[in-house]
This record gives structure tokens, C-alpha cells and sequence, in this order.
């Protein structure tokens, strides 16, 4: 959808009042929204999986879950870095008549300590005089359960409607709750824990038991992590009394403005409750 300048600017700012939010918050969904819009309208769609912060926060709203970048899973395909940022640069130069410019900046690898890795790719997004730097983070090779789904995706600002690849919500809930258990008391994103809280709010009732408990030890496995319910009972212990969490979180709750009102204590339960679900009764 082709929009002016103006009437981008008052929609974003209709928008972010109707939900609560900060303008600048709006900005960059935008511009997700048309780079995603260029991967539906490709065959590139089939081979990338969207997931991380951005597809949660398609599935709860922008007000409950924001993000700065895109996450993708590559999807039976081999991760080169002549194909994918290859076909990265291929989405960008999608010509949709949206008025939206993508222009590449650079690119780094990521997860160095995972055999399979990933790159990190930059692009600034233009409309008239607007600009919006942000990444797309893409890996290979994480175990889905149930597998991903074509699904419907919203588009914040324009209202359209797009069809794409998501992460499974039990896979993304797994890997949540196995880097918490596996960094302990030395995790330093408190946005995991409101993760964990967040799905426990919104798909306490929906996520299936034994889906999840497939996840979690399939991701435990991939990344080498001990199933043991007694290290999962002393680790969730330890966070749960450790001050330089507990203040980790006050920071957090201090630019987060969705996480308001919730503790600390409450997102350990959320864990305690996801563990419970799969069977880790003593939790």
C-alpha cells in the first residue's frame, strides 16, 4: 500500500495513541512490516522462518512486546553467506510501490559458538525523509516443534495482511526456558524472563503440554544441555534470590514500559509454572 509522508505520519501517530505507545516505537514495525511484506510476495517466503521478538510481538501486540530487528530461521536450505545475504539483498530491492527504500550496510557473523552460525545483516529502511537503521539476524539448523506454520501476519500501520512463515510458540517458549536454566544467575536479559512471563498471560491455557516437553528436550539436546530436574530446581532457586537479578529487572522495568507492574518474583513463577507443565512436579 502506497501511502504520502503525511499520511504516514498521522497514522503512525493515531496508532501509537490508540495503543499506548511511543511514537518511535511505531517507526520501526513499519518498516519490518514492508520488508516482511517484499518476503511474502516472494519465493524466498518458503525458506525463511520468521521468529524471536518480532513474531511474538505480531501474536500479542506492539503495546505488550516490542523489538529493534528481525529474527529469521533459515529453512531446509544450506546457510552460505553469498546465498543468504544474497537473498536478503534480493528482498530489499523488491520493488512493491510503497514508496519504502531499502539500502544494505553491512554484515557480521553470529552465533560463532554454534556449529551451524548465523549472520547479522543491516539495512536502513527509507521513506521520503525518514530513515530507520535496523538488523535482521539469521541461523540455521534449530529444532522446531511442532514445525513452522503459514500464518497470517498484520501489518501495524497500513491494516494489510500478509502470509508468513512463524517459529513455532513452543520452540520459542523452550529456548527461553532453557537459556534461562542454562545461564543462571549470570543472565543478563532480563527480557527473557518477561518472555517466559508474557506467554504464561497470554497462552497459558493454549500451549500443549506435550508439544512443549518435545521442544524443550529437543532444544536442550541440540545445544547440549542436561535434562535434570534437580540442577533446574537449584538454578531457579539461585535467580530467584540473586540481587544483581532482582536489580537487573528494576533496570529493565525502567525502559520497558509494558513490563510495568509486573515483578521479579512473578516471571520466576512463570518459569516455575512452564516446568511444572512438562512434568517437573518438585518445581
Amino acid at each position: 500500500m502506497k501511502i504520502d509522508k503525511q499520511r504516514l505520519v498521522s497514522r503512525i501517530t493515531r496508532v501509537a495513541k490508540d495503543l499506548d505507545i511511543s511514537p518511535h516505537t511505531a517507526y520501526p514495525r513499519f518498516f519490518f512490516d514492508c520488508f516482511l511484506t517484499r518476503l511474502a510476495s516472494s519465493p524466498l517466503r518458503e525458506k525463511y522462518v520468521l521468529k524471536g521478538g518480532l513474531c511474538l510481538s505480531s501474536l500479542v501486540g506492539i503495546a505488550k512486546r516490542s523489538t529493534l530487528d528481525i529474527d529469521f530461521l533459515l529453512w531446509n536450505a544450506d546457510l552460505t553467506h553469498e546465498r543468504t545475504i544474497g537473498d536478503m539483498k534480493e528482498i530489499a530491492a523488491m520493488d512493491i510501490d510503497d514508496g519504502v527504500y531499502f539500502e544494505y550496510i553491512m554484515d557480521k557473523p553470529i552465533r560463532q559458538d554454534d556449529p551451524y552460525g548465523g549472520f547479522g545483516i543491516q539495512f536502513m529502511g527509507r521513506f521520503a525523509n525518514i530513515r530507520q537503521v535496523f538488523s535482521i539476524d539469521i541461523a540455521t539448523g534449530d529444532p522446531m516443534v511442532p514445525g513452522p506454520k503459514l500464518d497470517e501476519y498484520d501489518c501495524l500501520i497500513t491494516g494489510e495482511k500478509i502470509s508468513l512463515l512463524r517459529y513455532p510458540i513452543e520452540t520459542f517458549l523452550a529456548e527461553k526456558l532453557e537459556t534461562i536454566l542454562e545461564k543462571g544467575v549470570k543472565n543478563s536479559r532480563s527480557k527473557d524472563f518477561y518472555d517466559v512471563y508474557l506467554l504464561r498471560k497470554e497462552f497459558g491455557s493454549k500451549i500443549d503440554a506435550d508439544l512443549l516437553k518435545e521442544a524443550f528436550f529437543k532444544t536442550c539436546a541440540h545445544r547440549g544441555f542436561p535434562q535434570e530436574p534437580s540442577l533446574f530446581e537449584r538454578t531457579l532457586w539461585d535467580i530467584r534470590t540473586s540481587e544483581n537479578q532482582k536489580a537487573r529487572w528494576a533496570r529493565f522495568l525502567l525502559k520497558s514500559d509494558y513490563a510495568t507492574g509486573i515483578s521479579f518474583e512473578e516471571t520466576i513463577d512463570a518459569v516455575s509454572f512452564w516446568l511444572g507443565l512438562m512434568g517437573f512436579d518438585s518445581l
